[in-house]
């Protein structure tokens, strides 16, 4: 059942406008709804949002969110409920805001298994105008913008076979231009996220049966991986280079927060079973959730 969008709304406006400290916000499943929680490391998840949602992304005082049916809902925090893009086709999933959060991207599929074609359109936030942005061959999903805007990372594939689909990462201009490659060979490399604007953290399987996160230097070319798997995934860099994700335990899928500059054990920040969650999904970090203050 699809939610009521301004009980949204409501349910997420207090708690994101009273949130002062930097946190990670992610989807998670309890048993019975996924939702949106934050988290300040060390300390107990917070829910934010609740009702069937996966994914969203907060960035000057706006909130932008997919629901299952994959409509996208834009939403100015503090001002009201929130907002379904129009003339975007469905199903869509993955929005991204630009860091100066004058616009953003999303990722749209033509088939409802949202696996195997796909395409990125560019939605204009102060009048809600939608455009193509790029429609490569096969699988387009996850775009992130660049800290400076001015590029967009992104996820591209193609089904190998019935069980596999071979997803690689790739890099364009924000404007849809000069997209390439930047990890590709034989490996599987999903969720991009931007340390810096040279510097990309993924999730890969390369040189190993275990995918873990791996940091690509774009001026250099080079890569190297900062976990130790066995499934670490999901990265979401902040801006002081600490990466949060999601990584596979003994006890199922927690939150973990490491240093790609100081590469100790990381930290476990959520425990989603002793929190009552089941799985977590899509985390973000949440700095600039108060805008202006």
């Amino acid at each position: 059942m699809i939610p009521n969008v301004r009980a949204l709304a409501l349910a997420v406006l207090a708690p994101l406008m009273a949130q002062a400290e930097d946190a990670v916000m992610f989807s998670a499943f309890d048993g019975s709804n996924w939702a949106l929680y934050s988290v300040v490391p060390g300390e107990t998840p917070v829910l934010q949002l609740a009702g069937e949602t996966r994914g969203a992304d907060v960035r000057a005082g706006r909130i932008i969110f997919a629901d299952p049916a994959g409509r996208v809902h834009l939403q100015q925090i503090g001002a009201g409920a929130a907002t379904v893009v129009p003339g975007l086709p469905l199903p869509c999933a993955q929005p991204t805001l630009s860091p100066d959060g004058a616009s953003a991207v999303v990722a749209c599929f033509r088939f409802a298994n949202r696996q195997d074609d796909g395409a990125f359109f560019h939605i204009d936030l102060e009048d809600l105008s939608v455009s193509p942005l790029y429609d490569g061959p096969g699988l387009q999903k996850s775009p992130i913008y660049s800290p400076d805007g001015s590029q967009i990372a992104f996820v591209s594939g193609f089904r190998l076979s019935a069980e596999r689909v071979i997803e690689h990462i790739w890099v364009m201009a924000a404007d849809g231009s000069g997209a390439r490659p930047i990890a590709d060979g034989s490996d599987e490399n999903i969720d991009p996220t931007w340390i810096n604007d040279s510097t990309l953290v993924y999730s890969s399987d390369a040189e190993s049966q275990a995918v873990r996160l791996w940091q690509h230097d774009l001026q250099e070319d080079t890569a190297r991986p900062i976990t130790n798997g066995p499934a670490d995934m999901e990265g979401a860099a902040h801006p002081d280079g600490k990466v949060a994700y999601i990584g596979q335990t003994v006890d199922g899928f927690s939150l973990f927060l490491t240093d790609p500059a100081n590469p100790t054990l990381p930290k476990r920040i959520a425990v989603t079973e002793t929190d009552g969650l089941i799985a977590a999904h899509d985390p973000v970090w949440t700095k600039e959730l108060v805008a202006d203050e």
